[in-house]
C-alpha cells in the first residue's frame, strides 16, 4: 500500500486530510563600509503543514506518542516531483489538541494542524 504521511515509521495517512509543503530560505544579510547592504543565500528547509481529521482517543494516544519526541523522522509525498520523500529529520516545535467531547466512553478530539520544520 503506498502511504503519503508517516511518522517515525508510522503511516499516519488515513488521517490526513491536508498536507502543505512549503520552503523557508535563509540568509545572511551584512552592511559594508560604503553602506551597501549585501545578502547571502545560506540554505532552505523545508516546511510542512499537516491537517488531521478528528480522531478519536485510541488514534490520538497512537498519534501523540509519536509527535511528542519533538524530534522526529517524517515521509511524505512532494507535491512538486509526486515522489515519496524518506526520513526527513524535523521538530514539531508545538502542537495543540483540542477536544470535541468529553464523556464517559466517548472522547474524541477536533480536528487540527501541526507546523513541522525540517532539521
Amino acid at each position: 500500500m503506498a502511504y503519503f504521511f508517516k511518522i517515525n515509521d508510522n503511516d499516519y495517512s488515513m488521517y490526513v486530510n491536508k498536507l502543505v509543503v512549503g520552503k523557508e530560505h535563509f540568509y545572511k544579510s551584512m552592511t559594508n563600509a560604503a553602506g551597501n547592504t549585501l545578502v547571502k543565500y545560506v540554505n532552505s528547509k523545508r516546511t510542512i503543514e499537516v491537517g488531521i481529521i478528528p480522531l478519536d482517543s485510541d488514534a490520538m494516544v497512537r498519534f501523540l506518542t509519536d509527535v511528542d519526541k519533538f524530534n522526529v523522522s517524517i515521509s511524505y509525498l512532494d507535491p512538486q516531483t509526486n515522489t515519496l520523500v524518506e526520513n526527513v529529520k524535523c521538530i514539531i516545535p508545538n502542537h495543540l489538541i483540542e477536544y470535541y467531547t468529553i464523556q464517559a466512553g466517548n472522547v474524541s478530539y477536533k480536528a487540527f494542524s501541526l507546523q513541522i520544520k525540517e532539521l
